[in-house]
């Protein structure tokens, strides 16, 4: 006997997913996924659109917090059945937005005074979002543009050539203290993300 299928670990284009929430509830649905939750970069935008359109979705949000200082100091903390719309989650996220797109910006500089690759601010939608001045903004959305343009053949290979923490500034984004302070003042259960990844190192 096979027991419900689960996914609690998804993007929609609200933060660096391809599909709107909306669009990716539904073929969650029709993929069978039972128990679904979206769990956006710094983001609670994508929300109500994906419960809307599934309705016994978890509230969710991936959260980037800083536990020590340099290019690999930071980690992802998931937090699952939060109120999207608590004071101190809405402020923590958006530090983390802001954080994210001066990090971007800076990026962006560095790609066209020392590699000679000018991207523009409207270059960066990705799966059809525009990425306005609060919108999530990240590394992936620069690998997308590079791989576009040829610079690159896979997103993978683009961080390796070009978006490595190393060869990047890092993004002033919360302490993890406040991070899981955030969670949990919003009443989510908080799971720290892929905890095998190379973040950790």
């Amino acid at each position: 006997m096979t027991g419900p299928r689960v996914d609690l670990h998804v993007h929609s284009d609200a933060s660096d997913g391809l599909l709107a929430p909306d669009e990716l509830a539904r073929r969650m649905r029709a993929a069978g996924c039972e128990v679904i939750a979206l769990t956006d970069h710094d983001t609670t935008a994508g929300l109500a659109s994906f419960a809307a359109a599934a309705p016994h979705a978890i509230a969710a949000i991936e959260l980037t917090c800083r536990v020590r200082p340099g290019p690999r100091g930071t980690v992802h903390l998931l937090g699952y059945g939060v109120d999207p719309e608590q004071p101190e989650l809405v402020e923590v996220a958006a530090a983390n937005r802001a954080a994210k797109r001066a990090q971007v910006r800076a990026i962006l500089q560095r790609l066209a005074r020392e590699e000679g690759i000018e991207i523009s601010w409207e270059d960066l939608a990705l799966g059809g979002a525009a990425r306005g001045e609060d919108a999530y903004v990240g590394r992936h959305h620069v690998a997308a543009v590079l791989v576009r343009r040829g610079h690159a053949r896979t997103r993978l290979k683009a961080f390796r050539r070009f978006l490595s923490a190393e060869r990047v500034p890092c993004a002033e984004v919360v302490p993890a203290s406040e991070a899981l302070a955030a969670l949990q003042a919003a009443g989510g259960l908080a799971v720290l993300a892929h905890p095998t990844h190379d973040d950790l190192t």
